[in-house]
């Protein structure tokens, strides 16, 4: 854990931006949580709208793709209906 810790440290100085600090840093724990987890499509989603907010549509929509894709169960539940909404006005 210690070593993450301490890419996630490098990387963040790296970048300017407190939301780019934010999404480097979340990014790079993806890599540590397993697949269908619904905190990974739930964060997707919010940083997807905010990115949308700020006129950044390309980056939102490849983001919860990448995320929204690989799901495979609970295609009913609220955080994925909330998804492919954001997606349909994405594309």
């Amino acid at each position: 854990m210690q070593a993450s810790h301490s890419s996630n440290k490098v990387l963040a100085e790296e970048l300017d931006h407190p939301i780019s600090t934010a999404f480097a840093v979340w990014r790079a724990a993806l890599t540590n949580m397993f697949r269908q987890d619904p905190l990974e499509l739930r964060a997707a989603t919010k940083i997807a709208r905010l990115w949308s907010d700020q006129g950044k549509l390309d980056d939102a929509r490849d983001l919860l793709e990448s995320v929204y894709d690989w799901i495979t169960e609970g295609l009913y539940t609220p955080d994925l209906i909330e998804a492919k909404a954001l997606l349909a006005k994405l594309t």
